[in-house]
């Protein structure tokens, strides 16, 4: 339990630093993309969601060609989630596979779910999603985190394994060991990354946020 009350009595400079060491990374693997902005992957996706402008004005599906009530609708969703109506883009989303079945929003609908904290939702639209683009590394580490969030860790383990190898995928399972409290398996996990890879910075400044005197058995 002083394990953990210290954790929380340093909460806000250690959760900024896991923050930064997650968005930092990209190149080393880490799970920059989920944590920063968390846009969905599709063709007709190029720009991020939070730089859509203005509001497409939706056209009655009835007037449009075949696929373009679908489209229009998934552009009028990922407006409308830029502007924070998550439950209207949703509705927008689930109308547009019933216009078009082909049409892929399992990871706009992911990604809705899961800024809203429904993790199990999000968890079904990210293995749809995943089954749709099975090497997607994006959608791989979003179900990834999914899976932590709920408690399950293991699976989270093997899909950033998966991702972005298995040093990476030890520090990141670390840094959401530490989110949640639990520093003993943080420590762990950051551990089994620095044995793995010596050179992941954040994951050692982490670790050492957590147990300054553990850091120097760390480095070979």
């Amino acid at each position: 339990m002083k394990r953990i009350r210290k954790m929380s009595h340093s909460a806000r400079s250690l959760s900024a630093m896991m923050m930064l060491g997650i968005a930092a990374c990209s190149l080393s693997g880490c799970v920059r993309s989920m944590l920063q902005s968390r846009l969905p992957e599709s063709a007709d996706a190029q720009q991020p969601v939070a730089e859509v402008q203005s509001t497409p004005q939706l056209r009655n599906p009835a007037d449009l060609k075949p696929g373009e009530g679908a489209q229009a609708c998934v552009a009028t969703a990922d407006s409308l989630a830029a502007k924070g109506h998550a439950a209207e883009a949703v509705k927008l989303l689930l109308k547009a596979r019933q216009l078009d079945p082909k049409q892929q929003v399992a990871h706009r609908l992911a990604v809705l779910y899961d800024r809203h904290g429904n993790w199990a939702e999000a968890e079904q639209y990210l293995q749809e999603a995943l089954h749709q683009s099975p090497e997607n590394q994006r959608i791989q580490t979003n179900l990834a985190l999914a899976y932590a969030k709920q408690g399950k860790y293991e699976e989270s383990l093997t899909l950033f394994t998966s991702a972005v190898g298995p040093a990476a995928a030890h520090s990141n399972l670390g840094v959401l060991y530490a989110q949640a409290g639990r520093i003993d398996d943080a420590q762990r996990e950051l551990q089994r990354a620095l044995t793995i890879d010596p050179s992941l910075s954040q994951a050692e400044a982490i670790l050492a946020r957590l147990s300054p005197s553990e850091t120097a058995r760390v480095r070979p």
